[in-house]
């Protein structure tokens, strides 16, 4: 007997706990999913006490079940940072691959650019804290710690490049619509995280 319907349950419970806590984490839930954690939880127990013939199985138990540690760990760390006063995982260091932010919102459709295969990498970040003269540090840093809380990689997001992505989407979204009343947002949704823009209600300021 296979254990694939049990390995798919565990699958889809990870995801979702990784959604619940991207969601307190950075403040759309008010309390720590303790539920959806402790069904996780409760399907390792019950798979950690059968042995699983299909060798298979056992290594996709074992990866689904490290990532699961890994994500705990660092749901802890950010949790005990909120509970502080701090931003979760704002003191994190980047480098790598530059960032591409994903698309925009449901009112202005514009997907954002998707990374050149040929891009190269950063030779350095700054993660220096926000200030006047980097406006958009603000909204690069919400998106790199909402990526990080649902679990995705974020090593080489870089600000100069997320700034001049969004100039440039900026820019054709004018085009398209005629008005520059939007500013771009971060969102949550089905465990993914992207960008979105959002049209500026009557007296926000931009």
């Amino acid at each position: 007997m296979g254990f694939d319907r049990e390995l798919n349950e565990l699958d889809l419970a990870i995801e979702r706990v990784k959604s619940d806590y991207g969601a307190f984490l950075y403040g759309t839930a008010p309390r720590v999913p303790v539920e959806s954690r402790r069904r996780v939880e409760a399907i390792l127990r019950k798979l950690n006490a059968v042995e699983m013939d299909i060798a298979a199985e056992r290594y996709r138990f074992a990866t689904l079940q490290g990532h699961f540690n890994t994500l705990a760990e660092r749901w802890e760390k950010q949790q005990a940072e909120k509970e502080l006063g701090k931003r979760p995982g704002f003191y994190a260091t980047f480098k790598g691959a530059p960032l591409r932010p994903t698309g925009v919102g449901p009112r202005m459709s514009e997907v954002l650019p998707r990374p050149s295969l040929n891009a190269k990498a950063p030779a350095s970040v700054k993660t220096a804290a926000p200030s006047a003269a980097e406006p958009g540090r603000a909204l690069f840093d919400r998106y790199v710690e909402a990526k990080k809380a649902v679990g995705e990689d974020v090593s080489g997001y870089d600000y100069r490049e997320f700034t001049d992505n969004l100039e440039r989407e900026r820019q054709k979204i004018k085009e398209k619509t005629g008005t520059d009343e939007f500013d771009f947002d971060v969102k949550h949704s089905d465990g993914k995280v992207r960008l979105v823009a959002r049209r500026r209600r009557r007296g926000e300021e931009g």
